[in-house]
């Protein structure tokens, strides 16, 4: 095999991280509002994290472009003045929901030290998302080696991929791709992957194969769980 199709072998192995449903549940609830403003804006617009570091007030887009229909997106462009460029230097607009638009806004809208929307005391961006996330983890009770603020990233592109039946939003791929800022669809094979395994396992549910007890499939989360009786 030449050496670039094993590497190319190699990097379909890749597997992601994604948190349960159960998991985000105690992670938001364990919050308090700054945390769990940054780390809603950060799921939901699949954020990385120095993307998240460098919002500023100025990249919250919030049009009407009908009569009571609003698009509400946030821009990630590279900040020059603050010594940081995007991953590849391309800017990208994210759809988000009107109601974290509007938390965002109300931010936006308050006295700060400078235009940063998360921001430090003294204005300047915040390196300790991690450390600030991790200790959220620890008092909701999760295992710290499972807590990351890339997972986060990973959670809501799977939910982007994965069909509405399922939980999800259905969105087709290039749209997701696009969303997330990959050059290609090579990055998010690892994602694609995941929704693809959820689907047959409830096709296969459904198909009644490998379930003897016929007994029905739960969606939780991010899980697809088969309810079997206990043996004996």
């Amino acid at each position: 095999m030449p050496k670039r199709d094993y590497k190319r072998e190699l990097a379909g192995t890749t597997t992601v991280d994604i948190y349960t449903k159960a998991e985000l549940d105690a992670l938001f609830a364990a919050m308090d509002e700054d945390d769990h403003l940054l780390f809603s804006t950060i799921k939901e617009a699949a954020l990385r994290k120095k993307e998240a570091m460098h919002l500023e007030d100025s990249d919250l887009i919030h049009d009407e472009i009908a009569p009571g229909i609003w698009k509400c997106e946030i821009r990630v462009r590279s900040k020059p003045h603050w010594g940081w460029q995007t991953k590849m230097g391309w800017d990208r607009d994210i759809l988000i929901s009107r109601e974290l638009i509007d938390r965002l806004l109300k931010r936006s809208a308050a006295k700060r030290p400078s235009t940063l929307l998360f921001g430090t005391s003294n204005g300047k961006p915040d390196y300790h998302f991690l450390d600030r996330l991790k200790a959220v983890g620890k008092k909701a009770g999760l295992d710290q080696p499972r807590v990351w603020t890339h997972k986060l990233r990973a959670t809501t592109a799977t939910t982007w991929l994965r069909s509405k039946e399922l939980g999800g939003k259905g969105w087709d791929i290039g749209f997701v791709r696009q969303q997330l800022g990959h050059a290609d669809y090579k990055s998010i094979e690892a994602y694609i992957a995941i929704v693809r395994n959820e689907e047959i396992a409830m096709r296969e549910h459904d198909d009644g194969q490998d379930n003897p007890w016929g007994e029905a499939g739960t969606v939780w989360g991010d899980t697809v769980h088969v309810i079997r009786p206990p043996k004996g």
